[in-house]
């Protein structure tokens, strides 16, 4: 058939080369006849008759020329298929014949001419996205809003099974979208309604996996899934804003607790710090040690500019004996405003007196006098 085409493209051709002689030829008729006319006035009249007939004879011929390119060109197709696409083939019968399946065609290309009516249904193989708006009541029945874009693409050289047994060009509404939904609806209402979001990733997984498996052996191949906005209804919207309000707030609680648990360690250790150092102090002060101290605070003393005869009732072991004394501030006063040297003996003796009554039974030495000088 492809054959026959070419021959009637090429008579096609042939006949209007043949048209162009017809008009060439016209015209030189009309040129002699116009020569004739001048030469011979007498044949004016043979050469106009000999000429409107050949003049209707090119017109007959033009006419049968035109009317056998129409008739070609209308029972004569030649299916186009685009980039992109697979061309399913097939013929539709105009008065007689079967019709039917004819080929296939990959895009971009051409069936062939033919006598036949041919057409053809193109298939576009290459990676579409397909989107699903929901409206999904969850597990605690509050219904959400959501879509879902789902890309699939076609297995090459499967058009025909596709027109056949998918559906053509509707195969997506007929094989695919009703158990895709499907899939959705129930990965969704497995979860209640302020957990979508945050478990839409492992929904959408469980979706494709589902879809694989229904889809695996057919020439479709899903390519990706992807979940899209989630929009809640107001009430979902206010009570979720809440909760992240209060989780905010218990963060920050946390916080709070947690600093104020390390302040109060922080005053354990100090307060344990002070008790050892409490508890080595007094494991350190024996007697020697205090005698040590005592000494060497009365040689301080000796060392110092200001006169002053200073007795100090001691013990056995040298250590001064301690018993109540005044207020630290009359004591102060006293040191920076000492008294003549008769109040001073007569305060020595009072202390003296007063040392006697409450030292311990133990033996007392002697006064000791330190040391005499003169006042500045």
């Amino acid at each position: 058939m492809k054959y026959l085409g070419i021959l009637i493209i090429q008579a096609v051709t042939s006949l209007g080369k043949a048209l162009g002689l017809f008009d060439r030829a016209v015209s030189n008729a009309v040129e002699s006849f116009r020569e004739q006319a001048n030469r011979n006035p007498d044949t004016v009249l043979v050469a106009q008759q000999r000429l409107q007939r050949f003049v209707t004879r090119v017109l007959v011929a033009k006419l049968i020329i035109g009317f056998v390119v129409l008739l070609g060109s209308l029972t004569h197709t030649n299916p186009f298929t685009p980039a992109g696409s697979e061309g399913y083939v097939y013929e539709r019968p105009r008065i007689i014949g079967a019709g039917g399946f004819q080929g296939t065609v990959a895009g971009p290309g051409n069936f062939g001419l033919s006598f036949f009516r041919n057409e053809a249904i193109n298939i576009d193989i290459r990676p579409q996205t397909y989107t699903e708006e929901f409206k999904v009541l969850t597990r605690d029945d509050l219904e959400i809003s959501f879509n879902f874009h789902a890309v699939l693409s076609i297995e090459p050289k499967n058009v025909q099974s596709i027109v056949e047994a998918y559906g053509g060009l509707d195969w997506y509404a007929r094989f695919v979208r009703e158990p895709f939904r499907s899939y959705v609806r129930d990965a969704i209402q497995k979860h209640r309604s302020t957990d979508v979001k945050s478990f839409m990733a492992s929904v959408s997984d469980d979706v494709e996996r589902q879809l694989k498996t229904y889809i695996s052996g057919s020439p479709f191949k899903l390519v990706g899934l992807v979940a899209g906005k989630v929009d809640y209804p107001p009430e979902v919207a206010q009570a979720v804003e809440r909760k992240l309000t209060s989780q905010q707030l218990l963060e920050e609680k946390e916080i709070q607790r947690q600093i104020a648990a390390k302040d109060a360690e922080i005053e354990i250790v100090r307060a344990n710090s002070r008790s050892e150092a409490q508890k080595i102090i007094a494991a350190t002060l024996t007697p020697m040690y205090l005698q040590h101290q005592a000494i060497e605070a009365q040689l301080q003393v000796s060392k110092s500019s200001k006169a002053a005869t200073i007795y100090i009732p001691v013990a056995n072991n040298g250590i001064p004996i301690v018993h109540p004394t005044p207020a630290p501030n009359a004591v102060l006063d006293d040191i920076k405003t000492p008294s003549p040297p008769a109040q001073m003996d007569q305060k020595n003796t009072l202390a003296v007196e007063q040392s006697k009554k409450t030292a311990p039974s133990e033996p007392i030495s002697p006064l000791v006098h330190l040391f005499n000088t003169t006042r500045n």
